[in-house]
């Protein structure tokens, strides 16, 4: 219970009172006699507690409620005038004050680079932006806490030479969360990674320290290499000649207590030491489930248009299984669309979305507009109807699926993007308690939408996504970097997927009523105060709580005396009255008693819908 008084200066009352007497107010439902003790002895007459046993009072509407979920996303905010975006928007609350950023590389409407940017998760508006174009356009940034100052660090890429032009020339660079560069990593050839590449940020031997994976790229937080891998880096292959993308994986595989840099041919420890490798494997974009029964993971391998997947000593379960026409496909994502207990595979190309289950078999398909692939989906339960949806960009539009079905819930048209290995990011943008999906574009007037739904309906999630890939418990609320991540498989089971967060409302609502003040004994030194508890709400209470009383003396409350209230206190009933017995001398200029109910002075013990209604003021003067 938050205690607000409705008075021109708001009142801090003390907890320095002693709790009085055990009744136990029972109301059961029956409205029953109360056997338990009360403060005092109690009066004869007007203010004797037995003149007023619990009664049913009724509930009101003073608990709000949730609308009932629906999918009807409208567009919230803008960003990026004037720009282009191809690679993955993050979100993450980089200055610790509550309100989540935007960050995100920006190109111009012809360049292959670009700036990195942050945009107000609120409003869209631009925080700040670096004054150089030099990013990789195809690279999303990574973001986390890995300096344990209580803010988040961005990690970006930062091109000299495209491997477009020849073997291409890129590096690391670190940045706080006010847009100082910190460090720049030694810079490596395309071969390491490239200008579609998705850093990863983990601690790989949970030693407190993270580590830093760019493509086959281990660096330390302070950018120094620590070591890099000899095979594959996470690319999908190679595209007239030239290798492009470089999207691994970092995860404990096989559970043995260390994290691994998994690529589609090889594996990595954090030293760039290969732990396997299979050269009759391609190379390949990674996405990590438990696809089987086992308590290991599975690796969700996309090489070129194939789609395969591969146990944990590396050897294929099903696939390469090809989707025709596609020249390659998007990155992986994964959940349980339609409740069997195993996760489905989402992936597209060739003008085709496919949804796998986990054992290769298709489960639905639909019509996109992308020849090529690369941008993907994600998948998020917005309505709480225990069915996701999934969320997907193509060339020309953003389109929502049942999960379960492939039914069409929606789409927008209002959308271009030449397809770079982005998808849409799902979050709670601007701190509002519910979901927004974020998009990018390139070729319109602006770079980024943030939707919301139109009802305020959807379900609450987290205020953080802070990387390609993506799984949930790869990174904190607060963006520290989990020492011991927990791998995804072997809880929710889901990759490039949120999970909504428990925000029912609470619906108690407790409140105190005042119900005689009796002062004939003030010859004697006694006033006698009357007061109970009462549950408005829809919910039972299940906690014991405390009724207190005070004084009020101009802009202070002076604390007199409390008590137990059972946890007996149903919905839509009141507690058995309670009678205090207060010192005359106590109330000698007092304007008034007040009675809080659920106030043990450290913050209540029940969590209602409500805290500002709590009090209830008798006006004075007492004994005078």
């Amino acid at each position: 219970m938050k205690r607000i008084l409705i008075l021109s200066i708001l009142i801090s009352a003390c907890s320095d009172y002693k709790l009085s007497g055990d009744g136990d107010g029972n109301n059961g439902g029956d409205g029953g006699d109360d056997t338990g003790g009360t403060p005092g002895d109690g009066p004869e007459g007007a203010c004797d507690p037995e003149l007023f046993p619990a009664e049913r009072v009724g509930t009101d509407d003073g608990c709000p409620t949730e609308p009932e979920g629906g999918f009807t996303p409208i567009e919230e905010w803008v960003g990026g005038s004037g720009y282009g975006c191809l690679s993955q928007p993050l979100v993450a609350d980089l200055d610790a004050d509550g309100n989540p950023e935007v960050i995100l590389t920006l190109i111009n409407l012809l360049g292959t680079k670009g700036w990195l940017t942050v945009l107000d998760g609120r409003t869209g508006v631009t925080l700040w932006q670096t004054s150089t174009d030099n990013f990789a356009y195809g690279s999303p940034p990574a973001v986390a806490d890995i300096d344990h100052d209580g803010k988040g660090e961005i990690i970006a890429v930062r091109e000299y030479q495209s491997a477009l032009l020849g073997e291409g020339e890129y590096a690391a660079v670190r940045f706080e969360d006010d847009g100082t560069e910190t460090w720049e990593s030694e810079h490596f050839t395309g071969a390491s990674f490239d200008w579609a590449t998705a850093p990863v940020i983990s601690d790989m031997n949970h030693d407190g320290t993270a580590e830093i994976v760019v493509g086959r790229v281990i660096l330390t937080i302070s950018g120094d290499t620590r070591g890099e891998g000899q095979y594959g880096r996470g690319s999908y292959g190679q595209a007239l000649g030239i290798s492009e993308s470089s999207v691994p994986a970092v995860v404990d595989l096989d559970l043995d207590g260390t994290e691994e840099v998994i690529v589609g041919d090889a594996r990595y420890d954090l030293d760039g030491n290969t732990l396997w490798h299979d050269d009759s494997q391609e190379d390949a974009m990674i996405g990590v489930a438990n696809l089987d029964d086992d308590p290991e993971g599975e690796i969700v391998a996309i090489s070129y248009n194939t789609i395969r997947a591969v146990d944990t000593d590396g050897s294929i379960i099903w696939g390469p299984t090809e989707i025709p026409s596609a020249n390659i496909l998007a990155t992986p994502a994964i959940g349980d669309l339609d409740d069997d207990g195993y996760p489905e595979i989402v992936t597209a190309g060739g003008n085709r979305l496919v949804v796998l289950n986990h054992d290769g078999t298709e489960l639905w398909r639909a019509s996109i507009t992308d020849k090529s692939g690369a941008s993907g989906a994600s998948i998020f339960d917005f309505e709480g109807d225990g069915i996701p949806e999934v969320v997907y960009i193509d060339e020309v539009e953003m389109i929502a699926f049942e999960g379960s079905t492939g039914r069409i819930k929606f789409y927008d048209s209002d959308h271009t993007s030449g397809t770079m290995f982005d998808y849409p990011t799902v979050a709670d943008v601007d701190a509002d308690g519910h979901a927004e999906i974020l998009v990018c574009h390139n070729g319109m007037s602006y770079a980024v939408t943030a939707f919301g739904d139109a009802d305020d309906s959807w379900a609450p999630v987290r205020q953080v996504w802070n990387q390609h890939a993506y799984s949930i418990n790869n990174i904190n609320d607060d963006l520290s970097v989990p020492v011991t991540a927990v791998p995804a498989f072997t809880t929710h089971n889901t990759w490039h997927s949120a999970i909504a967060l428990d925000g029912a409302l609470p619906q108690l609502d407790l409140q105190a009523e005042v119900l005689e003040v009796c002062t004939d004994d003030c010859d004697e030194g006694v006033v006698w105060v009357t007061a109970r508890e009462t549950n408005r709400g829809t919910e039972d209470v299940t906690t014991d709580t405390t009724l207190s009383l005070y004084a009020e003396f101009e802009s202070d409350l002076v604390p007199l005396d409390a008590t137990l209230v059972p946890a007996t206190l149903v919905s839509g009933w009141s507690s058995e009255a309670r009678v205090f017995e207060v010192d005359a001398a106590d109330l000698v200029g007092a304007t008034a008693v007040w009675v809080f109910a659920d106030d043990d002075g450290a913050g209540g013990a029940v969590a209602e819908c409500r805290e500002d209604n709590n009090g209830f003021r008798y006006a004075g003067p007492f004994c005078e």
